[in-house]
């Protein structure tokens, strides 16, 4: 049997509110769910717009088991109801840039200069495990914001600036 605890921490969600997130902690291994800090599910089908929903509580999530002593993180993928790239995720690692990083996929369109180092740097020391259920890369017909940007409420012509914001991100 697998000896574990679960943790409840209070992190930004992916409307900029507060959320209870949880993570399962086992000996050095924290156990992470992406749409616990910002999935579908915290947004109202009525206000789902990828333009601008982050996911900032995921890296607070990651940081708090972090803090927990976790050395090791396996992070589920599925379920968000962002399209930001993980921009807010790395804002809340510390990542810095001349423009927004934690205000959803439409400002990374515009950005010119991106600073992960403090991110990497918060990180130091810990493996991190994607764990996804498909396999999709970030840019393209089937990368994240075409093949699952409708889903979290994208417009025909929001999935083009999507697109194109994440493209610019990526090269940064």
């Amino acid at each position: 049997s697998l000896a574990a605890q679960t943790i409840e921490v209070s992190v930004v969600g992916p409307m900029g509110e507060e959320v209870d997130a949880k993570y399962v902690m086992s000996g050095e291994t924290a156990y992470l769910e992406a749409a616990q800090a910002c999935g579908l599910q915290l947004v109202p089908e009525l206000d789902r717009n990828p333009e601008h929903t982050s996911s900032y509580g995921l890296g607070e999530l990651m940081l708090a088991a972090r803090d927990a002593g976790a050395r090791r993180m396996v992070i589920g993928l599925g379920g968000t109801g962002t399209n930001d790239a993980g921009a807010g995720m790395l804002a809340a690692l510390g990542a810095t840039a001349d423009g927004p990083l934690d205000s959803g996929g439409r400002p990374l369109r515009r950005l010119t200069e991106v600073d992960l180092r403090p991110a990497r740097e918060a990180l130091r020391g810990v493996e991190i495990v994607a764990a996804s259920d498909v396999d999709s890369p970030l840019l393209g017909v089937r990368g994240a914001t075409k093949g699952f940007g409708p889903q979290k409420g994208a417009s025909k012509e929001q999935v083009s600036l999507l697109e194109e914001a994440l493209q610019n991100f990526a090269e940064l």
